[in-house]
Parts: C-alpha cells; structure tokens; sequence
C-alpha cells in the first residue's frame, strides 16, 4: 500500500504545483496594432510534400496582423510549387542540410522581431499567437511555448495513448512554472525572441536541438515562459517503429544535450522534481523486493541443506514464494502508476473524459510507458557510446 499511497502523494503534489501557479498567472495585456512586433512563422521540411499544405494553412490562418510565412525545404519534391501556389516563401536547399542548419540559415533573411517556429506536420490554433506574443514585452522571456496536443490522436491505439502522454507533460509544464521557468521545450510548435536567438548562437548542430537551444537560454538567465492557453498540434508516430526512431533520437539527444549543459541541471528544481522521486521510487520498490527475496531465500537454504532437495526441487519451491509475491509488487506498482497518471493527466483534458479515456490508462501503464522507456534507454545508451568515441552529435540517419 506504501506503493500506491507514494505515487497518489506525489502526483497530488504535483498537481497542488500546476494548479498554484496556473490560478495566480498573470497574463500580460495585447500591445496596440502599431507597437506589435512583426512575427516570422518559420516551418522546416523534409519529405514533408503531403502535409506542408496543411501547415502553411494553419499558418495563414493565426489571426494575428503583423506576420509573414517562410517555409525552409531540405530535400527534393513539391514543396516549393506548393509554397508558389500558396503565396508564401520558400527557400529550398540544394542538399540535405538538417533541421538546425537549414533553419538557422532561413532566419538569417527573416525580417521579425519574434520567431515562430512551426514544424510541417504541426498546426496552430487560430489565436495562438494572439496568446503568446504579449509574453514578450517582459525583457527577461527568451521562449514562449504554447500548449501541445496530437493531431491524429484517433487513428489508433498507439495515437491515443501518445494524446495521453501529452496531458500528462502538459501537466508538468505548469509544474515547471511553479519555480519560473520551463527548462525545455518542444521545437515543433515554439516564439523565440529574435535577439536572443541569434546572441546564443542559434539551434546548435545537436539531434535535440530544441533541448539544447532551452539550455543554453537558461544558461544566459533567460525565462522559458509556458502559456496553456495557446494551442499547437501535432503528428505524432502511428507505428512502434515510427515510435522507436522517434524516442531513440530524443533519447540519444537527451543524453548529448545534459552532457553539453549539465552545470544548469544540478540543483535545479525542474529537472530534479522531473526525475529524482521517480528514481527514488522504482529503487524502493526494487530494494523492497529484493529484501523480501532474501528474507524467503535464506531459509529456503537451510531446509534445501536439512532435506536434501534437489535443485530443481528447490527451485520449484521457492518459485511458489517468489512469483506470487513478484506479481503482487507489480500490481500494486501498476495500481499506484494508474492513479497516478489519472491525477496528472485528466485534468488537462479539454472535453468531458469518457470510460474509454479511463480504459487508456491500463495499456499506457502497462504496454506503451516500459516501451518508450526502452526506447529511450537504447538511445541514452547510443549517446554515451557516441560521446566517448567524440562522434558527430548531428547524425542524419537518426532523423
């Protein structure tokens, strides 16, 4: 019960945080239309012919006055007769350059005060920078990142619980703002302040360059500013091997990123609500089995050595013991994870939640968390092997 009793405490804990500083934020009020500052939407594309279409779309549709639209193309297809017929900008690379490159190098003929970046399977809410622009009349706001949502969140079952999983770090977005700053963002959807992009350099030549460019904000004391009420979607993968590839990245990436900036992590509130209790937890819980193991172990040895029991046979025994008491820590893990992710995530569901919504917690728990953690690790694996042979951060093939 101590299980459940901690992952339910923590997670009121945590919510307690997120719902301080939501109900005492105070939004800054929209400038006059002659003091607003010009918004460059800057959307990146490889491969991305089917679905730029939508994404200049949405871009065309933010209501806000004083905006212009550049679609950077890194590879070879339609993308600049769509662009053409859509009346925005294109600037199409003769090669593959990556993300960061091709970006940093389309900001250099960018004419805003605030950039936009805005990925080609992303949209925007139609008052989405309506939301996040006034943020910037604070000097100190480097970032301003808007709410996250999937896009294709019915397609299937992996789509759904991926829509949980964003409620859930929606969630802890706003627990991050509770001690002032987010400590990193998601690239598809996010305001930079133009100056501070280009005084730090721009997106580093990193796979997560997103994490990395958050980091390096947080380093010259810039504020990450989260703002809820603004709304960007976005695809998220339809298959575990779309999954893997995505969550390997972000891990190897991870991984390059604490490396690079690891000095802004130690003691900082943030990372360590994100991560420590967590650790903390699944080492208790792991302590205590064992402890109970050896507790059925040992005498299991003096009866093996008074009877003379057959290994086999003591195996057998003492899998009568162990397995049933394996199966309860699960259940109580899995228990206390199911409340726990409730907790954190429901609350930022904009509609009425159904029992299907419910039912999504078992598989999430149970199936699609273990899975991305793999995923995750096999890439925080790759980078340490990559940082101690001094590889390139920027693999291409990881994209």
């Amino acid at each position: 019960m101590w299980i459940i009793a901690s992952l339910v405490a923590l997670a009121l804990m945590f919510w307690f945080f997120g719902w301080r500083w939501e109900n005492t934020l105070r939004r800054p009020a929209m400038s006059s239309l002659s003091t607003l500052p010009l918004v460059s939407v800057l959307i990146p594309s490889y491969k991305s012919e089917a679905t730029i279409g939508a994404a200049i779309s949405s871009a065309k549709g933010i209501d806000y006055p004083k905006k212009e639209i550049i679609v950077v193309n890194d590879s070879k297809d339609r993308t600049p007769d769509i662009c053409r017929q859509m009346g925005v900008t294109c600037v199409q690379n003769d090669k593959r350059m990556g993300k960061c490159h091709a970006l940093n190098d389309a900001v250099k003929g960018a004419k805003g005060d605030i950039l936009f970046f805005l990925d080609s399977d992303t949209k925007a809410d139609r008052n989405c920078l309506k939301r996040i622009i006034p943020w910037f009349s604070k000097p100190g706001i480097g970032a301003v990142s808007p709410k996250f949502n999937v896009l294709n969140n019915d397609t299937n079952m992996l789509t759904r619980l991926a829509s949980l999983e964003h409620h859930f770090l929606n969630s802890f977005f706003k627990i991050h703002m509770y001690f002032g700053s987010l400590v990193s963002f998601w690239g598809f959807g996010i305001a930079i302040r133009k100056d501070a992009f280009n005084k730090l350099g721009g997106w580093s030549s990193t796979l997560l360059e997103d994490a990395d460019f958050a980091a390096k904000l947080l380093e010259k004391d810039y504020t990450i500013q989260y703002e809820p009420s603004a709304l960007v979607s976005t695809i998220q993968p339809e298959t575990v091997g779309e999954l893997k590839k995505q969550r390997f990245r972000w891990g190897k990436g991870s991984m390059f990123t604490f490396f690079n900036h690891r000095s802004i992590y130690k003691g900082n509130a943030q990372f360590t609500l994100y991560f420590i209790p967590y650790i903390l937890l699944a080492f208790a819980v792991i302590s205590v089995f064992l402890f109970q193991t050896l507790n059925v172990f040992i005498p299991f040895i003096s009866l093996w050595i008074l009877y003379t029991f057959s290994v086999k046979e003591f195996l057998l025994l003492l899998g009568f013991i162990v397995i049933p008491m394996f199966a309860t820590t699960v259940t109580t893990v899995a228990a206390g994870s199911l409340a726990h992710v409730a907790i954190m995530s429901y609350p930022e569901k904009q509609s009425s939640i159904k029992a299907r919504d419910i039912a999504y917690l078992i598989p999430y728990v149970c199936v699609y968390v273990p899975l991305i953690m793999a995923f995750y690790v096999k890439g925080l694996i790759s980078g340490i092997r990559d940082r101690r042979h001094s590889r390139d951060e920027l693999c291409l093939h990881n994209w």
